[in-house]
């Protein structure tokens, strides 16, 4: 269990003993004490409740903006809402229980637990709120600094870019990759044309998310089934020298082919412009590696 979470936990356990503490004292007892009971359970009653309607505010505004609430690391609704709750049963144990006592001061128990608050409350906006993250699963580590790059060169593995031939669709693909709550810090694509004229349609990206590799053959083949409508070939082949997985995959359909590199940071897709120009899996392959050498730094 993480440290955030831990301390997620104890904080909550400090808001709960608080209200349970305050509901079960007597009216007869708030009364000599000057103090409003009402007012009292109802106070530490939102700091418990809180925290979760902070956990959902964290999954909405996660998913539309791409830092936390005025670029502060660390400060999340969890975690602010959840130091008011703290902040709130510190309070009570402090300066309103030991009057309800009779004057006593708190007991061991109690003592325990403002201590344990104090340490939460000194160290929460660093953690950031518990380990919760509305990310998918398929996200992993925020990429801070990608190793890769991806750009558009007019040659490309001996291939010439071909500016005045357009990819269908391709504008309405970089825009869902670039989007805000995607997944790509950014998206190139170009077409390039060999020395016999066979056109290529180019498309590669850097990732905002480290990639697994393991995965990648996987997700490759349910991506292409997703687009295709139609379970692919699916054939691994040999990356180049830049490493990482590649593999290609051919539509039983129509024959149509694509292949893929992918490393932590960083893809490319290449497949013929039209459909049927070229249907070797080893010619496309090979192609593939040869514009990466251009396209990927």
């Amino acid at each position: 269990m993480s440290e955030p979470m831990v301390l997620w936990i104890i904080a909550y356990a400090v808001m709960i003993f608080a209200l349970a503490d305050a509901a079960s004292r007597p009216g007869e007892a708030w009364t000599a004490a000057g103090r409003s009971k009402f007012l009292w359970v109802v106070v530490l009653t939102f700091g418990v409740f809180a925290p979760i309607f902070g956990m959902q505010v964290f999954v909405i505004y996660d998913d539309v903006l791409p830092e936390p609430l005025g670029s502060i690391p660390g400060v999340t609704p969890v975690s602010v809402t959840t130091t008011v709750g703290v902040l709130f049963a510190l309070r009570y144990f402090l300066r309103i229980r030991p009057g309800l006592a009779g004057g006593a001061q708190p007991g061991c128990l109690t003592a325990v637990l403002v201590v344990g608050s104090l340490v939460v409350a000194g160290n929460w906006i660093l953690s950031g709120g518990p380990s919760y993250s509305p990310v998918t699963s398929e996200r992993q580590r925020l990429i801070d600094t990608p190793v890769h790059a991806i750009s558009t060169p007019l040659l490309a593995g001996g291939l010439t870019r071909d500016d005045a031939a357009q990819i269908p669709g391709s504008a309405e693909v970089k825009r869902a990759m670039e989007a805000p709550d995607g997944d790509y810090r950014y998206a190139r694509d170009a077409v390039y044309t060999d020395a016999g004229g066979t056109k290529y349609a180019f498309l590669g990206g850097i990732r905002k998310y480290e990639h697994d590799l393991e995965s990648s053959v996987e997700n490759f083949r349910e991506n292409l089934e997703g687009t295709w409508g139609t379970r692919p070939i699916v054939t691994e082949i040999a990356p180049g020298p830049g490493g990482g997985s590649a593999m290609c995959g051919q539509n039983p359909d129509n024959r149509d082919v694509l292949c893929e590199w992918t490393t932590e940071d960083s893809f490319g897709q290449v497949r013929p412009l039209n459909i049927g120009t070229v249907t070797d899996l080893g010619k496309l392959a090979d192609i593939t590696r040869r514009i990466r050498t251009g396209v990927e730094k």
